[in-house]
């Protein structure tokens, strides 16, 4: 009896693979759905459940309008996911306010980014870029401030805007050094 030497795969074992491939796939894509339908962003770091589910996209943004009773997220300017839980109460909207190109804070005034909806005014938008970087800003909130730097660390949460402006000071003196 001769023995036969085995070199490769048999069909019956490449199908198995496959199959097996083709569940896990669909595994990871109902929780991907799951994500998106379930997408709940924080204050303070409004970008962690951004980067968990977009984390291979070059330029997204957090849009809240209508009072900031409604918040979208897009893709390079395109809406891609309908509706998300807002990031703020419905009876208390935030100031917002950014940096202008000589340093100082001013009160931000947001563009729509989606023409279908320009009667609707934009009360918050947080870009997130594909170098690392995000919308520097700072959130006056109910009895809170909230200061989001332009890279995604070191959020800081003050009791008072004039806190808030002593601390970015000393950060200016820091940096000047």
């Amino acid at each position: 009896m001769s023995k036969m030497k085995r070199d490769g795969f048999t069909l019956l074992e490449m199908m198995i693979v496959v199959v097996l491939i083709a569940i896990i796939y669909s595994l990871l894509l109902s929780k991907q759905k799951k994500v998106d339908q379930n997408l709940t962003l924080d204050i303070a770091h409004p970008y962690r459940a951004l980067l968990y589910r977009f984390w291979d996209h070059n330029h997204l943004s957090i849009v809240c309008e209508d009072r900031c009773k409604e918040c979208f997220v897009y893709e390079d300017q395109k809406r891609v996911i309908k509706e998300i839980k807002p990031i703020f109460d419905k009876n208390n909207t935030p100031k917002v306010y950014i940096f202008s190109d000589n340093g100082s804070i001013k009160r931000a005034d947001f563009i729509q980014l989606d023409p279908k909806q320009a009667d609707k005014r934009v009360c918050f938008r947080y870009d997130l870029y594909g170098n690392g970087s995000s919308t520097e800003m700072l959130l006056e909130y109910k009895d809170k401030v909230v200061y989001l730097p332009p890279y995604f660390d070191n959020q800081k949460i003050f009791s008072s805007m004039q806190k808030a402006q002593e601390y970015l000071d000393n950060l200016k003196m820091e940096i000047s050094r």
